[in-house]
């Protein structure tokens, strides 16, 4: 006699399509978990690198009012949706402005619906993403990659950039006229732009030219010069005698300086920018320097034998710390929009 046995699968097959959909979607959860971890990774560079850029370019602003602007204007348009949650801006004890600023941005989760489904409540699925950063920035009291240029700073600029303003427009927006006339003596309103001896120079009119159109954009560029050259300490009185704080004019005629610079380029220079000229008989011209600008040549034109005019612009200029050496001694030089900025989280 045969006899045959039947079981029934049902209840098998139903528990083992419920531990499939179990394990299915505790892997989606996983994976789920492992994407939002890393898209949010991904946010914390965002934010810090959102930071950096907000920063700097508060950095470049003369002060505040103009500085917290632009750090929420960097921040939205390198990451949308970003605030500035906060922006701090002063001055530390060794005279260095320093600027700081925080970003922040809620970052949502993806997937919510199968994290949901695992019990994860809404209130872990978004986060606050926030990122940092601060710089340390002055006025250079040495720099090199320097044309050997200098424009006059009179009473109402100094009055003008000692305040912490600027005197000139930084943004090459408006036109500046300076005129070199070798005859027209101290203090003549007709002798605001001076030919410098600056390192290197030694009143060659060969170095002179070459310097003259240095690009310091390319600070490869064989024709710049690379030795440092610091600014004068503003409590000098005078530089009648020469020394190290002043600066001799280079013996170049107003006819040779306007073929230099109709030769030098239309680029931005580094120049030098002094307060006053003093004169020694012997000695002969010598320049107070108080600082750097960054300066245009858009026109140069030369009337008669000593009128030599030029008429140009100016811009900010911002570079790290392997262009200059400062000291942090504070105002021992004033800032005409030529600045070291430094990132110190």
């Amino acid at each position: 006699m045969t006899r045959s046995f039947s079981i029934d699968l049902g209840d098998e097959r139903g528990q083992s399509l419920v531990f499939f959909v179990l394990i299915v979607t505790s892997l989606m959860a996983v994976l789920a978990l492992v994407i939002n971890a890393g898209n949010w990774i991904q946010a914390d560079r965002k934010a810090h690198a959102t930071a950096d850029a907000a920063v700097l370019a508060a950095a470049q602003e003369p002060d505040v009012f103009s500085a917290d602007p632009a750090a929420r204007d960097y921040a939205e348009q390198n990451w949308p949706g970003s605030t500035v949650e906060s922006f701090i801006e002063g001055t530390n004890g060794a005279g260095q402005r320093v600027d700081a600023v925080v970003v922040k941005k809620n970052v949502g989760a993806i997937f919510t619906g199968i994290l949901n489904a695992i019990g994860v409540p809404d209130s872990v699925l978004s986060v606050d993403v926030r990122g940092s950063a601060a710089t340390l920035s002055e006025a250079p009291l040495t720099i090199n990659q320097v044309s050997p240029l200098g424009l006059l700073c009179d009473d109402p600029c100094i009055s003008a950039v000692s305040s912490g303003g600027s005197y000139w427009q930084l943004d090459g927006s408006q036109y500046y006229t300076f005129t070199y006339d070798p005859n027209g003596g101290l203090g003549s309103p007709n002798s605001t732009l001076g030919p410098i001896d600056l390192p290197g120079v030694n009143n060659d009119v060969n170095a002179f030219a070459t310097y003259l159109a240095c690009d310091p954009l390319v600070t490869s560029s064989s024709n710049c010069n690379t030795t440092d050259t610091p600014a004068s300490d503003v409590t000098v009185s005078s530089c009648a005698l020469g020394g190290p704080d002043c600066t001799r004019r280079v013996d170049i005629s107003p006819s040779e300086l306007f073929s230099d610079l109709s030769a030098a380029g239309n680029w931005p220079h580094l120049v030098a920018i002094y307060d006053r000229a003093d004169q020694n008989l012997a000695l002969g011209t010598y320049y107070h320097v108080i600082g750097w600008a960054s300066f245009t040549p858009e026109e140069v034109n030369l009337s008669g034998v000593d009128g030599l005019t030029v008429k140009g612009t100016f811009h900010k200029y911002f570079f790290g710390s392997t262009r200059v050496s400062a000291d942090g001694s504070g105002q021992s030089n004033y800032d005409f929009g030529v600045r070291a900025i430094a990132l110190s989280r």
